[in-house]
């Protein structure tokens, strides 16, 4: 049971670990405006925005994103290091770090939900989040039982 809660919790990683780094190398490497922004709003509204308000939303894009990234690199470490080992403050640093991510991803997305952006992507955000979020408990289930369950 542990090692697939350890697949399963890597692969929650490795996916927000992916989006993370494509939405940085997108906004700093190809210098694009943020993911977030272009799905969210179109073309005509971005240019509305204004090149200072653009500039900062991609700032902040990318300082997140960054944040992001290494945050999960981080999960990935505690995973393979500490967490496949049986180290039961792996799985309770995970289970609170990880669970307070996940309840805050679907608070700051309920701020989309005001009709500022296309319908689609708040449908889009919420899939994602219940993915990640089904993820990430289904392998802190396994993981935890594992680590608890068999004695």
């Amino acid at each position: 049971m542990l090692r697939t809660g350890v697949v399963i919790l890597s692969t929650w990683s490795g996916l927000n670990l992916l989006l993370a780094v494509a939405s940085l190398l997108a906004i700093t490497a190809f210098q694009q405006n943020s993911p977030g922004l272009t799905f969210m709003i179109d073309e005509a509204e971005i240019d509305q925005l204004g090149p200072r308000w653009v500039t900062l939303i991609n700032g902040l894009a990318a300082l997140c994103n960054t944040f992001d990234a290494a945050f999960f690199i981080l999960v990935l470490y505690v995973i393979w290091t500490s967490l496949v080992h049986k180290a039961r403050w792996a799985f309770w640093g995970l289970a609170i770090s990880g669970g307070f991510l996940q309840a805050f991803a679907f608070v700051s997305y309920s701020f989309f939900a005001t009709g500022i952006v296309r319908e689609n992507i708040v449908t889009l955000n919420l899939l994602g989040n219940l993915v990640s979020s089904g993820l990430l408990v289904v392998g802190l289930a396994l993981s935890g039982y594992g680590i608890y369950g068999q004695r």
